[in-house]
């Protein structure tokens, strides 16, 4: 089954997306496409590398995050700290 994302978590999104758009487009305004565009030409391939290069820093910190979920959730203690064969208070 598929679950609906609530209606106001659907206008936080649009909200939240609209206020990026417009910040970005009033900087653009503001500083001037020809200023960044001399910009990135002086960067050159130097700004191609940084995003490369953290787009796979996003990577390993998206994996390391998960395999972290995943082996808490399937140690032994559980979330809750408490053994799952426990049936009383946990005493450590």
């Amino acid at each position: 089954m598929k679950r609906r994302t609530p209606i106001r978590q659907k206008i936080f999104y649009t909200v939240t997306a609209c206020a990026g758009i417009s910040l970005l487009l009033w900087i653009v305004m503001h500083v001037g496409p020809r200023e960044i565009l001399q910009n990135l030409r002086a960067f050159g391939l130097a700004i191609v590398l940084f995003i490369l290069l953290e787009g796979v820093a996003s990577i390993f910190y998206a994996l390391a995050t998960r395999f972290c979920f995943w082996a808490r959730a399937n140690s032994p203690r559980g979330h809750s700290g408490r053994s799952r064969s426990a049936k009383g208070p946990s005493h450590t």
